[in-house]
């Protein structure tokens, strides 16, 4: 659905889809390694934490390369949401160790949450419902300047990229209505974490 109705040339489309990728790699291994013969626990935590910590860094270049907000200041910083132009500025290292803990503690907390009944996926389209939203505002510059929010330009095209995320977890969700028929196991999980992590 990206493919076809993304603007390509949208920087966070392709950091959303390069990363998508990434973790679907990652879940997809975990879960061969699991369904083989050869081994029947999958990857390694570490293996996987490892795995985590290497998408993480590359979300903070990209950070660090082409910024979000301004390049400079706000882009290291974590934001008060409830004075306006309030943030208490990192640096660019912390900035690291916070976007590899929040990727691995969102990637992580929504595998956790799946198990094997595809609890998860309800309250991940919710999430991406919310978050929708909230996107699009940040990319409107008279919306994010009344709702005191930082613009962010370009950004309400991840709106198109949750909506395929959302169209997807209603797919899934009907196959996965008792009797269930799939279970989307470390490959769907992990991405789906990843991906509101990032966002």
């Amino acid at each position: 659905t990206t493919l076809l109705l993304g603007n390509l040339s949208n920087k966070f489309i392709l950091l959303l889809m390069g990363i998508t990728l990434l973790f679907t790699t990652l879940g997809f291994t975990d879960d061969y390694l699991k369904w083989s013969e050869k081994d029947k626990k999958g990857l390694s935590p570490k293996k996987k934490i490892a795995g985590q910590i290497l998408i993480g860094l590359i979300v903070w270049f990209f950070v660090y390369k082409f910024g979000v907000v301004d390049g400079k200041t706000v882009d290291y910083s974590l934001v008060n949401p409830f004075v306006k132009n309030s943030y208490l500025y990192i640096g660019a290292f912390l900035y690291m160790i916070f976007v590899i803990v929040m990727l691995t503690g969102t990637s992580n907390a929504v595998n956790i949450t799946d198990g094997l009944d595809g609890l998860v996926i309800v309250p991940v389209i919710i999430v991406s419902i919310i978050m929708s939203i909230i996107t699009y505002f940040a990319g409107h510059v008279g919306f994010s300047n009344y709702l005191n929010m930082y613009y962010v330009k370009d950004s309400g095209e991840i709106l198109v990229f949750l909506a395929a995320v959302i169209g997807a977890g209603i797919g899934f969700l009907w196959y996965n209505f008792y009797p269930a028929q799939i279970f989307m196991g470390d490959t769907g999980s992990l991405t789906l974490g990843g991906i509101l992590g990032i966002i």
